[in-house]
């Protein structure tokens, strides 16, 4: 450096496990005779920005003709009533997670006319047929309308969002 300018040579990370505070000294010297040297520390803080909640997307299956409030995905790997987990880096400053919560968007539904028809995607009527809870992600049958053979696959589209906190 012998412009004065500081940068960053790498992603600066407040969640980063290593640390959010750097510090470290700069000295300063000119070319004269004899030289003259001086110097300080300097102490960077990381500030913390608030990221969007990590959302991947799940897949998850529900028997037809399930009783309303099943939840789906009762079956899975995670264990019954598993949802679809968000996860959040960012924590409140007393330490605490943030809440998340979550909210069904919109959804579309794979329609069959026959056993031999591939089906044709087409969004969902104003009926919801899945409800999520807001706080856990657990998404659960809200209508008796599985039918397998009509209706093969929905596909949902969830939101989530932290309170920012």
């Amino acid at each position: 450096m012998s412009n004065g300018i500081l940068k960053v040579a790498g992603d600066l990370n407040y969640e980063d496990p290593s640390g959010n505070t750097y510090t470290f000294k700069v000295v300063v010297s000119d070319p004269t005779y004899p030289q003259l040297i001086d110097g300080c520390i300097i102490t960077v803080m990381v500030d913390d920005v608030n990221e969007a909640p990590v959302y991947p997307n799940y897949a998850r299956s529900v028997e037809e003709n399930s009783a309303l409030n099943t939840a789906v995905g009762e079956n899975c790997p995670e264990g019954p009533g598993c949802g679809c987990i968000a996860t959040d880096v960012d924590r409140t400053a007393s330490g605490e997670e943030q809440i998340l919560i979550y909210t069904i968007l919109s959804y579309t539904q794979k329609l069959k006319t026959s056993s031999s028809d591939a089906g044709t995607w087409v969004p969902g009527d104003s009926q919801p047929v899945f409800a999520i809870n807001p706080c856990t992600g657990i998404i659960t049958v809200k209508r008796f309308v599985l039918d397998f053979e009509a209706v093969p696959e929905y596909l949902l589209q969830v939101s989530v969002t932290d309170d920012g906190g």
